[in-house]
């Protein structure tokens, strides 16, 4: 069956998420990415966090199997008895035998502990996921604390500008109605305590000046 757009790009992104995790150390980031799907759509959502359950339990089977492996199988539980069918009598018996051995080399203790071990390891796992979550959780709360605080200090300037803008113009309005209001009364007084300005000086009339030119003589009739 070909793989859907939806398993595939859920499954690229669970890939992308763990290793981000295995890298960075933010257990917190698969969460994330999962709330940020979940916005937009809850198929996309749900399909990613199947994958990262997935891929959790195949992690934690791989690495029991390497430990079961690497130390040579001593906290392995006792294997129980395979079909010995094909077999004669005597090698039933022989591998029966060799069965019960490897049981009795591994104790109920052993198996007890390794089973602490892998719920520990597992509740480590869990407790660390809740406090990333947490951590983030407190981080956001701050910085929504601190752009809330921001935000009263802003207001707050604004409030005291216009304050002091509207105490200004009143202020002015006020300089404004404590001045004199001059009248017409005010004009007359002022035109009859100014001096009179006085009548300029008569300018003196020229003379005509006198005929210089000589005297006829007169004639004499007789």
């Amino acid at each position: 069956m070909a793989e859907s757009y939806v398993d595939r790009v859920a499954n690229e992104l669970a890939d992308l998420a763990l290793a981000d995790q295995a890298a960075s150390g933010d257990v917190g980031i698969v969460e994330e990415i999962g709330k940020l799907l979940g916005a937009s759509s809850q198929t996309l959502q749900e399909t990613y966090l199947t994958a990262v359950r997935v891929r959790r339990a195949e992690a934690r089977a791989r690495e029991l199997l390497e430990r079961r492996q690497a130390n040579g199988f001593k906290n392995a539980p006792p294997p129980k008895a395979a079909p010995l069918q094909g077999l004669s009598e005597e090698d039933k018996k022989a591998a029966e035998a060799e069965i019960e051995r490897k049981a009795a080399e591994t104790t109920p203790v052993d198996n007890a502990k390794a089973a602490a071990e892998e719920a520990a390891r597992e509740a480590a796992e869990i407790e660390a996921e809740i406090a990333a979550v947490a951590a983030r959780k407190a981080e956001e709360e701050a910085a929504k604390k601190v752009a809330e605080e921001e935000a009263r200090k802003v207001a707050a300037a604004r409030k005291a500008e216009a304050e002091k803008a509207a105490k200004a113009d009143a202020e002015k309005k006020a300089a404004e109605a404590a001045k004199p209001v001059v009248g017409p009364w005010d004009l007359e007084d002022d035109t009859a305590s100014a001096p009179t300005p006085s009548a300029p000086a008569p300018v003196p009339a020229k003379s005509e000046p006198a005929d210089k030119s000589p005297a006829m003589p007169r004639r004499v009739t007789r």
